[in-house]
């Protein structure tokens, strides 16, 4: 708060000295005066126009405080927002780079993959494959029958060597028999 003179009780209010204008924008405050006790109000009508000066001249000080606030919120926001979108930009390119290189990789498999589907037999050449599948299937079954039926006529073969050779023996036996007969 400015202290001003006391101002004469019968010069006019025009006549009166003005206050000090506000300081330009960017420079500090006027020095303010050392604390003193607030004088009682006093009854004459000059010393309350004194104070109602006083009190103008402090809410233009506050209004320029105000403004002065506002703008230092609204660099600090810019400056945040202009730090998160270089941010975002940084992420966004490594983002990009990882999506290119996925991409190339993902374009590499899926021409490996076209590489081997062409390898893949046609449906005709299935078809051909099947067809002597099913062919030797039952070439194998004929044979499976046939060495069934060879190994049925082994065993019966044996049999009868082995009937024939129980007659030989028989036979020589008897045979022994009849000449020890004869000799006696």
């Amino acid at each position: 708060m400015e202290s001003t003179p006391p101002a004469d009780p019968s010069a006019s209010p025009a006549q009166q000295p003005a206050p000090a204008p506000p300081p330009a924008a960017g420079s500090p405050p006027p020095a303010a005066p050392p604390a003193t006790a607030p004088a009682p109000p006093s009854p004459d009508p000059a010393e309350r126009e004194v104070r109602s000066d006083q009190i103008r001249s402090l809410r233009r000080w506050l209004i320029v405080a105000g403004v002065w606030a506002l703008a230092a919120t609204a660099i600090a926001v810019v400056a945040y927002i202009e730090a998160r979108d270089a941010k975002d930009a940084t992420a966004s390119r490594a983002t990009q780079a990882d999506i290119d290189q996925v991409r190339d990789k993902l374009e590499g498999q899926i021409d490996e993959l076209g590489q081997q589907i062409d390898g893949l037999p046609t449906q005709a050449e299935v078809s051909a494959v099947e067809t002597r599948i099913t062919k030797v299937q039952r070439a194998a079954t004929k044979a499976s029958n046939a060495a069934g039926d060879a190994q049925d006529d082994a065993n019966r073969a044996n049999t009868k060597v082995n009937n024939l050779e129980d007659r030989v023996t028989i036979l020589e036996t008897e045979s022994s028999n009849d000449n020890s007969n004869d000799s006696n």
